[in-house]
């Protein structure tokens, strides 16, 4: 007879271990012309569009969902509905 009320115990444990030195590019520099600064919300209209272009067409888009959608996520972003946005290392570069 079973008992239900204790799970059986695991007959086989495994060790997963990954390395991301080996898989994990070196990042390129950037140009000596790129700027580079904290996030304001001056930029908000340019993050949704980049994040707008950026998702659409990929698996992680929903079908019904834009431009619109996006200006409210960076808008929830910088309101802090993810948590406290940090400017000094939230960086964009251009």
């Amino acid at each position: 007879m079973t008992d239900d009320s204790h799970p059986p115990e695991p007959t086989t444990r495994r060790r997963l271990r990954l390395d991301l030195r080996e898989t994990v590019a070196e990042p390129s520099p950037l140009p000596a012309t790129a700027t580079v600064r904290p996030l304001t919300p001056d930029d908000a209209e340019a993050l949704a569009v980049l994040m707008d272009d950026a998702y659409r067409g990929t698996i992680d888009a929903e079908p019904d969902q834009g431009l619109d959608d996006a200006r409210d996520e960076v808008a929830a972003t910088f309101a802090g509905g993810y948590g406290e946005l940090m400017p000094g290392v939230s960086l964009l570069a251009f």
